[in-house]
């Protein structure tokens, strides 16, 4: 009988797979690597996208509910300022003592001894040296509030805007790689608030608001410009906002 042969490779074979192993590997790592950094990088752009979008429309919601004409920029053009509104209404004309405002019955607010008015404010200035600003003392009988002074001039729609030195004013600004809400400084307060403020994005390289107070026919726009990076990757989100600017 014949002996059997043992099965294996030779060298020849061995050397041949290897190449073979080798040109596969390459060709699939050319296929397959450049799908993985594509998908890796479309998802650091659509964080990146949606945290820009958020910090975004969290500002466009607050700043559409603030008080008009006391929007300004702040930390050369890096930040935002403006009254947080906390009620709105009407009220009649003044009674005896001019330190007195009867309130609209329809449109009354929810105020507190404390809350500062705002009347007939129709620039930042204005709002921030507090000129047009009244402090309640106290309310009265009768939808009457007392003022810590004689409101002048007055509205000619005889409107008011309401808010809590406590809550307002607010800003947002850029600072290192963070966009941060504060507030609760007060009107001449450093704009970081007592508590350092909150983070409202992160991963933003840089940070551009563009004001333009508009006129009586035309509404205020804010342009807010977020260029957002992570991971050597970088994306810029543009968000023009309308402001009514009617005091």
């Amino acid at each position: 009988m014949r002996e059997a042969r043992n099965a294996g490779f030779t060298l020849v074979e061995m050397v041949v797979v290897i190449v073979l192993l080798g040109i596969v590997g390459a060709m699939t790592s050319q296929l397959i690597l450049p799908l993985l950094t594509s998908y890796t990088e479309s998802r650091v752009v659509d964080r990146l996208y949606g945290d820009a979008k958020f910090a975004v429309e969290r500002i466009d919601r607050e700043i559409r509910m603030s008080i008009p004409n006391s929007l300004r920029t702040v930390a050369s053009d890096t930040g935002i300022q403006f009254g947080r509104l906390k009620d709105a209404a009407y009220y009649s004309d003044r009674p005896a003592n001019n330190k007195h405002i009867e309130l609209d019955a329809t449109t009354y607010p929810t105020m507190a001894v404390g809350d500062q008015l705002s009347i007939y404010n129709t620039n930042p200035n204005q709002f921030y040296n507090g000129n047009r600003n009244y402090q309640i003392d106290t309310l009265l009988a009768g939808n009457v509030v007392e003022l810590d002074r004689k409101p002048a001039p007055q509205s000619p729609l005889r409107r008011f805007y309401c808010f809590d030195l406590a809550q307002s004013p607010v800003t947002f600004y850029h600072s290192g790689t963070q966009l941060i809400r504060s507030f609760g400084y007060g009107l001449g307060g450093a704009i970081d608030g007592t508590a350092g403020g909150n983070v409202v994005a992160t991963n933003v390289q840089s940070a551009a608001f563009s004001y333009d107070p508009g006129n009586m026919t035309r509404n205020a726009t804010l342009k807010i410009d977020l260029t957002m990076a992570a991971n050597g990757i970088s994306l810029n989100y543009s968000h023009k906002i309308h402001i009514r600017n009617m005091p």
